[in-house]
């Protein structure tokens, strides 16, 4: 069974940090197979050590995981159902830490999205000191996982193509 990583793009620039993602792949892991929803991608590495490298040179990445599971929902018994599973993988976490990466669920749904994996799982939406289960919206697709890498400092807008050829 392939491990899939997920990794969240940054969301100043969405198209510069996917096409750098994509070029590093072809650098570091040509044979790796990936697919990309709104501000995040998944990626099935054949390399082992390929994320570690992307995540060494990559400029617009915020962070990178790997994926426990993930489902595409369309109604609440699916995404009740994503908890139950979750529960079952989110052993040995103390907490877990929901992000919405595009906001097309609505706050009162997004709250009961919370509410829902709070209680199957039976861990809190609290901070702890403790490394959290990820969980992660991104349009119809929920992704839980744990977090492998985040560049410490927030680096600025880079301009790939500004440079005088003169």
């Amino acid at each position: 069974m392939p491990v899939f990583f997920y990794y969240i793009l940054s969301g100043e620039n969405e198209d510069i940090s996917e096409s750098e993602l994509k070029t590093l792949l072809e650098i570091y892991d040509e044979n790796s197979t990936y697919s990309c929803r709104p501000m995040i991608c998944l990626v099935s590495h054949v390399k082992d050590d390929a994320w570690v490298r992307v995540a060494r040179r990559a400029a617009n990445i915020r962070e990178i995981g790997v994926v426990l599971h993930h489902r595409v929902v369309s109604d609440w018994s699916e995404v009740e159902d994503f908890a139950e599973e979750t529960r079952s993988r989110g052993e040995g976490f103390e907490w877990i830490h929901v992000t919405q990466l595009k906001n097309l669920w609505g706050e009162v749904e997004f709250h009961r999205l919370v509410e829902t994996l709070e209680k199957k799982t039976g861990l809190e939406a609290r901070f702890k000191r403790s490394p959290p289960l990820r969980v992660i919206v991104s349009g119809n697709t929920i992704i839980s996982g744990k977090t492998l890498f985040k560049p410490r400092s927030k680096m600025g807008y880079l301009k790939v193509f500004d440079r005088s050829i003169a």
